[in-house]
């Protein structure tokens, strides 16, 4: 009797065992999505971190106007098909140093949202970079989503003259 017991116990932890899923398994799942760079710059009108989600001419009106708010010469706004694309923009803020930078690093798809990934890119300090007053931004174009956009930021410092 013992043992039919002690075998039944086994089958049920081995079923047990093989029938759960791994965590690995539901964690969500994400695929990468294409994007292309539209613009980028260091003169923008944001003094602090901000993202855009835009998705008609109006918006990208507003935003470019304060990305380009602080350039002698403005290009001019370009036309988008807002119908299929849907453009994101992200602007690092006031920074004290030239060399400073902001750079969507990818754009990741769940089941439910799209995850934005920026880096911030900042100089260590054994870098010799020009004091001034410098507003990164950059401007992408994504495939156009209903889904939840959600923005990560990272910092990257950048030590120079290290590891040579």
């Amino acid at each position: 009797m013992k043992n039919n017991i002690l075998i039944l116990h086994l089958i049920f932890a081995t079923i047990t065992l093989f029938s759960c899923k791994s965590s690995k398994d539901l964690k969500p799942k994400e695929s990468p999505i294409t994007f292309t760079e539209i613009k980028t710059g260091e003169n923008s009108n944001y003094l602090a971190f901000t993202t855009f989600e835009i998705r008609n001419f109006n918006e990208l009106t507003a935003v470019w106007v304060n990305l380009f708010a602080n350039y002698d010469r403005k290009p001019p706004i370009p036309s988008f098909d807002f119908e299929n694309k849907m453009l994101i923009a992200v602007a690092l803020g006031e920074r004290n140093n030239g060399s400073y930078s902001i750079k969507i690093e990818s754009v990741l798809e769940t089941k439910n949202r799209v995850i934005i990934i920026a880096e911030e890119n900042k100089p260590g300090s054994t870098c010799n970079s020009p004091t001034v007053m410098v507003y990164p931004f950059q401007l992408i174009e994504i495939p156009k989503t209903d889904k939840e956009i959600t923005f990560t930021k990272t910092l990257k410092v950048n030590e120079c003259g290290k590891g040579f």
